[in-house]
């Protein structure tokens, strides 16, 4: 029993930790993705649902691409410029998202951020408290 206890724990904190949160950056995005913005945050925020945790990284970082002609993804890049290993891995899992960009419309200079930051509502509904939260309360005070 304390076994299974320890293991549901520590699944519970790495899932809770390994979150992604998806914003599209381009307005063309809605309209070269089949399913359009919303499949395209599902899509993604699936596919990067344990990859934060393998990485332990922590803010917000924008991928941008471009499609071709047959809807591939091609030079994609992560800013800000990070440790190779990262930026590769963050390429790769963008890659296997299912290919649902529609053919025939090239576009360039498509982006997203992706914003691994712990501070998500837990099941709860209460926000943890972070650094992050605590500064985004502070700044909204004095505004």
């Amino acid at each position: 029993m304390k076994k299974l206890i320890f293991l549901s724990a520590i699944l519970t904190t790495a899932f809770a930790f390994s979150q992604v949160k998806v914003t599209p950056e381009s307005k063309d995005l809605n309209e070269v993705y089949k399913g359009g913005d919303k499949q395209l945050v599902k899509d993604v925020q699936n596919n990067f649902s344990t990859f934060s945790s393998e990485y332990q990284v922590n803010g917000k970082f924008i991928l941008n691409f471009d499609l071709d002609k047959n809807g591939k993804i091609i030079h994609p890049k992560v800013l800000p410029e990070v440790n190779n290993d990262f930026a590769y891995a963050v390429i790769r899992s963008f890659k296997r998202v299912k290919n649902n960009f529609n053919p025939n419309m090239p576009k360039s200079n498509l982006a997203l951020v992706l914003d691994f930051n712990p501070s998500f509502k837990s099941d709860d509904g209460r926000e943890r408290f972070t650094e992050t939260a605590a500064s985004d309360r502070f700044q909204m005070r004095n505004n």
